[in-house]
């Protein structure tokens, strides 16, 4: 049995749910997903997945994966950490959004502004 089922198993027992398979049909998560974590025929969940289950538990996804399977981008703690705050944060989120199709031009003074705002 993988460390990140038993995890998630025991987050939903702390949070009322009598097991796995109740979890899951509340998260609207296949029972399938977590029979293959199980199994080991897949290492994690996706962040779609991970997402479902904070939800209906009331946590973070940080949370959801535990600390020891939470899953690095391009194995860099750094960018999955600023990935989080982007995904969770509305503000940060839009600003990204903003930037998507400027020029390089553009993200330059808009760091400038920024910077000028924070008064560094």
């Amino acid at each position: 049995m993988s460390e990140l089922y038993k995890h998630i198993e025991a987050l939903g027992k702390a949070h009322g749910f009598k097991n796995i398979t109740v979890l899951c049909k509340a998260a609207n998560v296949s029972r399938s997903t977590m029979g293959e974590l199980n199994n080991g025929r897949t290492a994690t969940i996706t962040a779609a997945t991970a997402k479902k289950f904070a939800d209906v538990l009331g946590v973070s996804m940080d949370e959801v994966y535990g600390t020891k399977n939470k899953p690095l981008v391009n194995d860099d703690e750094e960018l999955t950490e600023l990935l989080e705050r982007v995904r969770d944060d509305p503000h940060m989120r839009m600003l990204f959004s903003i930037t998507k199709d400027a020029t390089p031009e553009d993200i330059e003074k808009a760091i400038k502004i920024i910077q000028t705002l924070k008064g560094d």
